[in-house]
């Protein structure tokens, strides 16, 4: 299960079992096009917009694949502290 945000304080979607994890996941990430491959079993999220050089430099990822809906959430966590991409819901700081 993906654990709350350690800044959040609060439970993601996907730590409660009865919600759909796709549906979960590009709610959190909508900067993300998010799907699963029921056939390969993977987990796949690309970016809508192309990566700026700075971010490629920082370890940004155009493209994550993660056998489980909980690995791709936390890998794309990550990669919202790299990029410093603000939580969906919440303003970026001035």
């Amino acid at each position: 299960m993906i654990t709350p945000e350690p800044h959040s304080g609060q439970e993601t979607p996907l730590s409660q079992p009865q919600n759909d994890p796709l549906g979960a996941l590009r709610q959190l990430f909508p900067d993300w096009y998010i799907e699963h491959d029921t056939v390969l079993a993977r987990w796949r999220a690309m970016r809508h917009q192309p990566l700026a050089l700075r971010e490629v430099k920082a370890g940004a990822r155009y493209l994550i694949l993660r056998a489980s809906p909980e690995r791709l959430g936390a890998a794309l966590a990550r990669q919202r502290e790299i990029t410093c991409t603000p939580h969906a819901g919440r303003a970026a700081a001035p």
